[in-house]
């Protein structure tokens, strides 16, 4: 059996761009004016462009929710994607960003879910969502 992806010393006579395996960047901290974000929507536009050379068509960008600690919600979340969208459009680069969001469980959390609140969710479509969440590093939530 032979491998094409082993060398063995022989060298390639071609080498194909570099291709991302997944067009999608998932979890990506990069929404501008936000805590846990970037600095300025130039800083974003200057990664998204680097993102988009690299093969990557689709961002999902995040940021942390944490009662007491991190100030983001849904909206601001919503906005900043909206922002930067609108300038990748302008700008012709062939790159989307969607909003999500990394939520802690914490008390915030779960009252978020009591109320019913419409969370950030990713990759919808009528069989699936997807939603991130985060645990504390010492030990697993009570609420877990």
């Amino acid at each position: 059996m032979t491998f094409p992806f082993l060398s063995l010393g022989s060298k390639p006579t071609r080498r194909r761009p570099f291709a991302p395996l997944m067009p999608v960047d998932v979890n990506a901290h990069l929404l501008p004016g936000r805590h846990d974000g970037t600095d300025s929507v130039e800083h974003s536009i200057s990664l998204l462009r680097e993102w988009s050379a690299s093969g990557v068509r689709k961002i999902i960008a995040s940021l942390h929710i944490m009662s007491s600690y991190y100030d983001n919600t849904a909206d601001t979340i919503r906005a900043s994607a909206s922002l930067l969208n609108y300038h990748l459009q302008r700008d012709h680069i062939p790159i989307e960003v969607e909003p999500a969001a990394e939520y802690y469980i914490d008390r915030g959390f779960m009252g978020m879910l009591y109320r019913q609140e419409e969370l950030l969710t990713f990759f919808d479509n009528q069989y699936r969502r997807y939603l991130f969440f985060e645990t504390g590093l010492i030990a697993p939530p009570n609420q877990l």
